[in-house]
């Protein structure tokens, strides 16, 4: 499996759970304007290791981070992002998409105030085969 093709399953996930919930969605490089008022989610993608699977032949795991940062205007309280917390969390534990990308657990840190926003992580592990 090659990285476009497991990037594509996993932000069309994504992008089909804020289509139902009607959360603002930006990806890294994203020509769209950044809101600046109200929820919204910061979404990249982190490719970090791979390991040989079996001994010979061709064949690796290949483990990631799909971060979502969520972002709400200073002022709003931290109630609304643990209820998109409490969400993401839910579609994305243990989770297997398209019997291609498994994901693990996700975390929860805060990531602070971010100029006029005050931000918190969800880092979703995953990992597929090659």
């Amino acid at each position: 499996m090659d990285f476009l093709t497991v990037s594509n399953l996993i932000t069309t996930y994504f992008q089909n759970i804020t289509n139902i919930y009607g959360w603002s969605i930006r990806y890294e490089n994203d020509p769209r304007t950044t809101p600046t008022f109200g929820l919204w989610c910061n979404c990249k993608l982190d490719f970090n290791i791979a390991e040989q699977k079996e001994i010979g032949i061709n064949s690796y795991r290949n483990f990631g981070d799909f971060i979502i940062e969520i972002y709400h205007s200073i002022g709003m309280g931290i109630s609304s992002h643990l209820k998109v917390v409490d969400i993401v969390v839910a579609f994305f534990t243990e989770l297997t998409v398209s019997n291609v990308v498994k994901f693990q657990t996700p975390k929860i840190r805060s990531g602070g105030r971010t100029e006029d926003n005050h931000r918190v992580d969800i880092i979703c592990p995953f990992y597929f085969d090659s």
